[in-house]
């Protein structure tokens, strides 16, 4: 039921344009996996995908109202960060989208009407409002680069005078002081406490020094990097790798453009990679999606083969094993859904320090792998990693092994991946497990056929006044012969 809902809200909201809905409908799983086992850290461990708007968007598709659906199709397809170049015209006092100083009039700058900060902000918003449920929602930076501009043609004047006015509609929008001490602000609260998703960035501030325009009331709406909000932006080569202590963004370079390898290392490392490059056209982009988280391997989890949907055509395996991809184990390059039969590894983490990952040497079954840690020395137990921080220290675990069980199944729910052990129920529908089911329907007969059984023997066992009517009926009948009708005297 989950798969069906999943494939039908993708399809409705544009995805097949940018990926078939087989392969969405994964990637939607896998997302919504990697946010859940995050929301108890802090949100500065965040690891997402981002689009540079004027490179990759509007320099393609044109500075004009063509671009925005292009807009809200990336942003339905997972992106989480988008870098936009905003102009503040020196001459018109007048905030735009377009560098009116160089040729980007010829890609349409011509009609601020329809194309500005404010109609950017309501394809925002529609993406946002779609995707704004427990099953969908997740973090989103807007990170804005700010410019002067020269030109006197009112024709491109677009009437916003004051930077935060349309940035003050962004929906779920959080400001400055909401976030004082990141480290104590985790994802979940962020996200569900608060009901916050949307993280408005001053990324740099490149107006002329003898500009007319006061940024000052601006920032009581949005951040300044690295005065209000810590944030790390820098080419993709030789990253760094430790853990954050700032929202860490790389983009890539015409030397170095993201292939998938490295689209998906930068995230393991702990950046927000920011494809840049103007020759990544949407097919590009694409080919670069299943590679966008730092969990899951490409194109996993794998969609799980229920008892219902096998055949005569499907793999010996297949037939015989009902927990075939039901359970999650971590390899080189990512997380996989494996059959919870088979015997590998078990990687376990320090119950004080989730960082101190270490492997069984003995190989078990998904279904043996809490109990396998409990016998390591130390307070270890069964663990699923829940950063890019945690996923680098496994990975190196693994280094010259095939792969390790992680505390990931979606035993309750087909394709609803949770952590927390075999037992562990899927939070998005109404549904238990196989094994807790048979034990309820089990515990509810036993409970029925002895109420039954009472009820026989209350029946079959009548009431002693009733088995010694006839020696009652005597009895009254010889106190009634005593009685004299009449008054008393």
């Amino acid at each position: 039921m989950l798969i069906i809902l999943s494939l039908f809200i993708l399809s409705a909201l544009g995805y097949p344009e940018l990926q078939s809905n087989e392969t969405a409908a994964v990637r939607a799983i896998a997302m919504r996996t990697q946010r859940d086992v995050m929301r108890n850290n802090s949100i500065i461990d965040t690891a997402v995908y981002g689009i540079d708007l004027n490179s990759v968007i509007f320099d393609q598709f044109g500075y004009n109202s063509s671009s925005l659906p292009v807009v809200r199709d990336i942003l339905y397809t997972g992106v989480q960060a988008l870098v936009l170049n905003l102009y503040y015209n020196e001459d018109l006092k007048d905030w735009g989208l377009c560098d009116l100083s160089s040729n980007k009039t010829s890609l349409g700058c011509q009609d601020p009407n329809t194309f500005n900060i404010s109609t950017v902000v309501t394809s925002i918003n529609s993406a946002l409002a779609k995707t704004d449920t427990g099953v969908n929602k997740n973090i989103l930076f807007l990170l804005l680069n700010l410019f002067s501009t020269f030109n006197k043609g009112s024709k491109f004047r677009t009437g916003i005078s004051v930077l935060s006015s349309p940035l003050a509609g962004l929906l779920y929008a959080s400001i400055p002081d909401r976030l004082e001490d990141l480290d104590t602000i985790n994802l979940n609260n962020f996200l569900f406490g608060n009901s916050y998703r949307v993280i408005p960035v001053i990324l740099s501030n490149n107006l002329y020094t003898n500009t007319s325009y006061n940024l000052v009331p601006d920032l009581d709406i949005l951040y300044e990097a690295n005065t209000s909000i810590p944030i790390t932006y820098r080419a993709n080569d030789n990253l760094t790798c430790s853990a954050p202590k700032s929202f860490q963004f790389a983009f890539d370079t015409s030397a170095n453009p993201y292939d998938n390898t490295s689209f998906h290392d930068t995230l393991v490392c702990g950046y927000s990679p920011i494809i840049s490059q103007s020759n990544q056209n949407l097919s590009q982009i694409s080919d670069l999606l299943p590679y966008s988280l730092w969990s899951w391997d490409a194109f996993q989890p794998n969609l799980t083969i229920s008892t219902s949907s096998k055949t005569k055509n499907d793999s010996s395996e297949a037939k015989n094993d009902d927990y075939l991809n039901r359970c999650g184990i971590a390899t080189l390059t990512g997380w996989k859904a494996a059959s919870c039969h088979s015997k590998f590894q078990v990687a376990c983490a320090d119950s004080l320090d989730s960082t101190k990952i270490e492997l069984t040497s003995d190989e078990y079954t998904y279904f043996e792998a809490g109990a396998a840690c409990l016998q390591l020395d130390g307070n270890y137990i069964f663990t699923v990693p829940s950063s890019p921080l945690e996923q680098r220290t496994l990975i190196n675990r693994l280094s010259g092994k095939k792969s390790a069980w992680i505390d990931m199944n979606s035993l309750s729910s087909s394709n609803c991946w949770v952590n927390g052990g075999p037992n562990a129920v899927c939070p998005y529908q109404p549904l238990v497990s196989k094994t807790i089911f048979k034990e309820m329907i089990s515990l509810a007969s036993v409970i029925a056929l002895v109420l039954l059984l009472l009820l026989l023997l209350v029946h079959m066992d009548r009431l002693p006044v009733h088995r010694n009517r006839s020696h009652w009926r005597r009895l009254l009948k010889q106190k009634l012969q005593n009685e004299f009708e009449g008054v008393p005297s």
